[in-house]
Formats: C-alpha cells, sequence, structure tokens
C-alpha cells in the first residue's frame, strides 16, 4: 500500500487538532504497515507538522522573523538600486534576491523541515562580518563597522531562529511535560 503524503498530513493535522499526541499518531499509522520505507516516510511527515497550539503560541516569532527578512530585502533592493545609480557597472546580480526570496517563501508557507536553510544563510553572514572585521584590521577603514557588527548580529539571529523555532514548534506535548516532571 502506498502512503498518499497530502491525505497522511491532512490526517495527521486533524489528528492533533482532536487532542491525540504525535504518538499516538504514529502508532495508528503505522500499524497496518510493513514497509520500513512507508514507516519512515510518516514519521518524516509527523514529525515537522507543528502543533496548533504551539503554532498559536509561538506564530508570532515567525511574522516577527518574515518583517525582518522582507526589510533586509528592500534594504537590499535600495542599495542595489542606488548602487547601480551612481556606478558606471550596470549589472544586475540576483543572487541575494534569490536567497531571501526563498527564506520569505519558506517563513510564509512554514516549512519547518527546510528551514535549516535559514540557519546556513546565517552562518554565511555570520562569517562574512568575521571576514570583514579581520579585513578591515588591515586596511583601515574599508567598512564601517557598525555594518560589520549588523552582519554578524544578522547572522546570529538568523542562525538561532533556523535552528531552535522548528524545535519549539514542532516538538511533541507530551515530551515537553516529562521533561518539565524530570526537572
Amino acid at each position: 500500500m502506498e502512503i498518499n503524503a497530502k491525505t497522511l498530513k491532512k490526517e495527521v493535522i486533524e489528528g492533533l487538532k482532536s487532542g491525540k499526541t504525535k504518538k499516538e499518531l504514529y502508532n495508528t499509522l503505522t500499524e497496518h504497515t510493513t514497509s520500513a520505507r512507508e514507516v519512515q516516510k510518516v514519521a518524516d511527515i509527523i514529525r515537522y507538522i507543528p502543533h496548533p497550539e504551539k503554532l498559536k503560541k509561538w506564530g508570532y516569532i515567525n511574522t516577527l522573523f518574515l518583517i525582518l527578512l522582507i526589510v533586509i530585502s528592500l534594504g537590499i533592493i535600495a542599495f542595489d538600486i542606488t548602487n547601480r545609480a551612481y556606478s558606471s557597472v550596470r549589472t544586475i546580480t540576483f543572487t541575494p534576491y534569490l536567497w531571501f526570496g526563498l527564506l520569505i517563501y519558506l517563513t510564509i508557507r512554514k516549512k519547518f523541515k527546510h528551514y535549516y536553510w535559514i540557519s546556513i544563510l546565517g552562518g554565511i553572514k555570520f562569517f562574512m562580518g568575521i571576514g570583514f572585521g579581520v579585513y578591515n584590521v588591515f586596511e583601515e577603514g574599508l567598512m564601517p563597522p557598525y555594518i560589520i557588527a549588523a552582519l554578524m548580529v544578522i547572522g546570529s539571529i538568523f542562525i538561532l531562529f533556523g535552528i531552535m523555532y522548528p524545535g519549539r514548534v514542532c516538538r511533541d506535548e507530551k515530551r515537553d511535560k516529562t521533561k518539565q516532571a524530570t526537572l
């Protein structure tokens, strides 16, 4: 029996809304499955579906991050337009637009499975800040220190958001309660 991911996802969302835990849903959906591949597919689908209550509780962070991404994207566009207006070079680079377009899409659609791309871009930005900082030490005044600090702060925010947010939203409630009870 081939498992349809779309219908399975709808079943899991309805089960979570009715109050079942992810473990209970996993057990009921895999009890008739014998294939290890299908069991893994069910586990992967269940893992990245957020609890509705947690999405309500932590959803504002996703909205704040989306606003940050849009502001950064508008800043890149404004910088690119002004740079081309005062420069003799008339080339357009689409790489920043593609990266931030991808991140905005992932954030709007809440594709928690792919939030590691946010951390990757944050790591790139963080190490760019370190690189520019080291370069500024040897070549005086090429880049203002506040831009270097902003790159490193934004990179840190991206890294933390990409790693921590999906875990907060997609973690099972019972596991949270057992962790709190053992503490």
